[in-house]
């Protein structure tokens, strides 16, 4: 299963609270990335967040790796399809039109 995850610093972390995040972040942001799961990663340019696609084989899977970061970050998780999913779909009969 591919999900695109996003994650941005809580706002609220300021001050003497940021050289905890950035430890905490590096340290989350290394295990998921030695995972051998993600497929594309990035940063955001003017947040304190980025991005990863990852293809894991279950949810669970997936909490194992990024579960700590809810303490630090906003998440959000969608799971993903190629595109072919939705060419299916819009060629299909059974689909009724817009």
């Amino acid at each position: 299963m591919r999900f695109h995850i996003s994650f941005e610093a809580f706002a609220t972390i300021t001050g003497d609270a940021v050289p905890r995040l950035r430890h905490d972040a590096q340290q989350a942001i290394q295990r998921v990335l030695s995972s051998g799961c993600v497929v594309l990663s990035g940063v955001y340019v003017g947040k304190r967040g980025g991005f990863v696609v990852m293809d894991v084989d279950s949810p669970e899977k997936l909490f194992t790796l990024i579960g700590e970061m809810v303490d630090s970050f906003q998440l959000t998780v969608d799971a993903i399809v190629s595109m072919d999913v939705l060419d299916e779909l819009l060629h299909s009969p059974a689909v009724a039109p817009w």
